[in-house]
């Protein structure tokens, strides 16, 4: 037999290899279709550069193997929407699961489009832990102002009722402690009287900041919050607050409305940037 030329009088080129063809009637040189079942048998293992597997679970995500050599692995499930992707620990898969402690989602945005003299926001239940206000620009329309927050425990078929509050209120190192004890009192968010030389300013880009709201929605917890603001008063200098409040007598307060102390409305802002309030739920 000559070693230059076969039996069959078949010449394949470098790498090749001989392969019976597909109605299985002949042979001849070519390369192994590897996408082919019927041409490759077995899992290429990883440390042959493959995941030493014969399939995965579709979307699922993928896990080295036990060892270093071991074959990739799917986690057992894809999850649900909203789920996140967590921890088990060493020696164990991840898992999708439901957000943990601390998660926090915006509930809705109230952008201040139309001259309104009131803003409420109700349905605030014991879904969550507290919740946040965020307060962007938001603007009386007279000087000499200040910001208010009522409560609702009808869900804000009415507000305040014979509801009590204490609260302290700090305004540019400035501290004044009040217990207002009649009827639709409300918590004072932005200071006046003694605590603010000019109020609030009237028509230009003013007050921002944020309050969180605990007890929401509990019965068996009193409605208590903190809050800060920064501002523009009335004699063009800046200002800030800091408040602490908590209720004496509420029952499951469930909805907050805001409004200014000295009359006026919510100025209209349509321009970029806007007037925005904007509610988180934290869990």
């Amino acid at each position: 037999m000559s070693s230059s030329v076969n039996d069959l009088g078949l010449i394949g080129t470098a790498n090749q290899v001989l392969v019976v063809n597909s109605g299985g009637t002949a042979l001849n040189y070519g390369a192994v279709n590897v996408a082919s079942s019927a041409a490759v048998t077995g899992a290429l293992p990883v440390a042959n550069g493959g995941t030493g597997d014969s399939s995965l679970t579709a979307y699922a995500v993928l896990c080295g193997g036990t060892t270093t050599t071991g074959a990739v692995q799917s986690i057992a499930s894809v999850g649900t929407t909203g789920q996140v992707l967590t921890s088990n620990g060493a020696s164990a898969l991840p898992t999708f699961q439901a957000a943990g402690g601390g998660a926090v989602t915006k509930i809705t945005t109230m952008n201040i489009t139309s001259t309104v003299s009131t803003i409420a926001f109700t349905g605030l239940t014991s879904a969550y832990a507290h919740y946040i206000l965020e307060f962007n620009n938001v603007i009386p329309n007279t000087n000499q102002n200040y910001l208010q927050m009522a409560y609702s425990n009808n869900n804000g078929s009415s507000y305040n009722g014979n509801d009590a509050y204490s609260q302290v209120l700090t305004s540019q190192s400035t501290t004044v402690t009040s217990a207002a004890t009649t009827a639709n009192a409300k918590v004072i968010l932005t200071p006046s009287g003694s605590l603010s030389t000019n109020g609030i300013s009237g028509g230009s880009p003013n007050v921002s900041g944020f309050i969180n709201l605990y007890g929401m929605g509990i019965s068996t917890q009193f409605m208590q919050g903190i809050a800060k603001f920064v501002y523009q008063n009335a004699g063009n200098a800046a200002q800030t607050s800091d408040v602490a409040f908590w209720s004496t007598d509420i029952t499951v307060a469930n909805a907050v409305q805001f409004s200014w102390g000295a009359g006026g409305v919510f100025v209209a802002v349509s321009a970029a940037g806007g007037s925005t309030i904007i509610l988180y739920g934290v869990s």
